[in-house]
C-alpha cells in the first residue's frame, strides 16, 4: 500500500508540475505560512497529504513568481534580494498586496455537489486540496476544448470560469471565439471599477457585490457574494486589509495585459494619456483567449525571461502602469479621476476585433 501511495504521489507530481507550468498567468508561487497551516490541519486521509505535499513541493520548485516580483518592483524594491521575496509577510510590497496578485489564478471556491467526497464543503486553494483542484482544473480544460459554456449560470466554479470561461478577464483575456476586443475591454473595466472601489474602501467585506450597482457585476458573480467571500473565503489573514488585496487583484490583470500570450499590443507612441496623466502604453490590438492555444505556448510568455525582456524593451511596461495606479490609490483618487487613465491602459484599436490564439 505504501508503495502504491508513493506512486500515487509521483503521478501526482508530474501531473502538477505541468499543469502549474500552464495554469498560472506570470507565475506564481500560491503557498503563504497560513496555506501551510490550513493544509496541515485540513482533516483528510494520509494518500490526500501525499497529493498536498506533492503540490507544495512542485509549487515551490516548478512555478516562477513573477506576479510578486512585478509587485515588488511596483512598491519600489531596489536589490535582487527585495525582489524576490515573495511570501506574504515577508515580501517587500505589503502581504495583502501579495495574496491579491495570487488570487486571480488561485481564487478560493466551495464545491456544494460534487463526486468527490472529501472535496464537497470545504474551502478549496492551491495547495490546500491540491487532488481536487488538479482533477477539477483537468476536467475544466477538457470541457473547454468541447467548447462547454463555463459560466455563472452552468454553475461552474470561479477557478475554471477564471481560466477557460467567461471570468478570462481576469487576467486580460477573452472568453468564447467569437468574443469582440470591445466587449473585454468592458468587462475588464467593470472589474477595474469593482476593485479600485474596494481598494478605496468605499465598499467593506460584507458588502454584496449586488449592491455595488456597477454594471455588469451581477452577470458574473452570484447574488449573495460579499467582497469578504469574493476575495477572502475561508482564509481570514488579509481580511482588515481586504483593501490591499483588492488593489493586488487589479494589478494582476494589469499586469497580465503585458504578456504576449494575453494581450497584442503595438508600440508606445510616447504620448501622454491626456493632460496631466502618464504615458500611454502601446495600444491593444487583441485580446487572445487561453481556450485557443497551446498551454505550452501560451507558459513560455508568461515566464521570468519574457518579463525581464520586456522590462528592457517596452515603456510604459506593467511596472509603470503599477506604479503609476499605486500613485493614483496613495493620493485617494475616485474611480472617476482613474477610469480615463484605465481606458487610456486598456485602449483598443479596433472594438469589433474578434479573439484569437495570438499564434500561441
Amino acid at each position: 500500500m505504501k508503495v502504491f501511495r508513493r506512486f500515487a504521489a509521483a503521478v501526482v507530481f508530474i501531473q502538477l508540475i505541468g499543469v502549474f507550468s500552464a495554469a498560472f498567468a506570470f507565475g506564481l508561487r500560491p503557498e503563504s505560512e497560513i496555506d501551510g497551516k490550513i493544509k496541515a490541519l485540513a482533516p483528510r486521509d494520509e494518500i490526500l497529504r501525499f497529493w498536498d505535499q506533492a503540490a507544495y513541493f512542485a509549487v515551490n520548485h516548478f512555478s516562477h513568481p513573477v506576479h510578486e516580483r512585478i509587485t515588488n518592483l511596483i512598491w519600489g524594491c531596489q536589490s535582487d534580494d527585495d525582489c524576490n521575496r515573495t511570501a506574504p509577510g515577508k515580501s517587500f510590497a505589503p502581504g495583502a498586496a501579495i495574496a491579491g496578485v495570487r488570487w486571480n489564478d488561485n481564487p478560493p471556491f466551495e464545491l456544494t455537489d460534487t463526486s468527490m467526497k472529501s472535496c464537497t464543503g470545504r474551502t478549496l486553494w492551491l495547495p490546500n486540496y491540491s487532488n481536487c483542484w488538479l482533477k477539477l482544473y483537468k476536467d475544466g480544460e477538457k470541457r473547454a476544448k468541447r467548447g462547454a459554456t463555463l459560466d455563472l449560470a452552468s454553475g461552474t466554479i470561479i477557478m475554471l470560469r477564471s481560466h477557460f470561461g467567461d471570468l478570462q478577464f481576469l487576467h486580460s483575456m477573452a472568453a468564447g471565439q467569437e468574443e469582440r476586443a470591445g466587449e473585454t475591454q468592458g468587462k475588464i473595466l467593470m472589474w477595474a471599477e469593482l476593485t479600485w472601489r474596494v481598494a478605496r474602501k468605499e465598499f467593506g467585506l460584507g458588502t454584496k457585490l449586488s449592491e455595488t450597482n456597477i454594471p455588469q457585476v451581477e452577470n458574473y458573480f452570484k447574488g449573495g457574494e460579499t467582497v469578504q467571500t469574493l476575495f477572502t473565503r475561508g482564509n481570514p489573514t488579509h481580511r482588515e486589509n481586504i483593501d490591499i488585496l483588492a488593489f493586488g487583484a487589479l494589478l494582476h490583470t494589469v499586469e497580465d495585459s503585458f504578456s504576449r500570450s494575453h494581450v497584442d499590443r503595438d508600440e508606445a507612441n510616447g504620448q501622454e494619456c491626456g493632460p496631466g496623466m502618464p504615458k500611454r502604453p502601446g495600444a491593444i490590438r487583441q485580446f487572445l483567449n487561453y481556450a485557443l492555444q497551446d498551454s505550452s505556448l501560451h507558459a513560455v510568455e508568461d515566464e521570468e525571461n519574457a518579463f525581464d525582456l520586456q522590462l528592457v524593451q517596452v515603456r510604459p511596461n506593467a511596472v509603470d502602469v503599477g506604479q503609476s495606479l499605486k500613485a493614483y490609490l496613495d493620493r485617494g483618487a475616485a474611480w472617476e479621476e482613474v477610469k480615463p487613465y484605465l481606458e487610456c491602459v486598456f485602449a483598443v484599436t479596433d472594438m469589433d476585433k474578434k479573439t484569437g490564439s495570438g499564434g500561441f
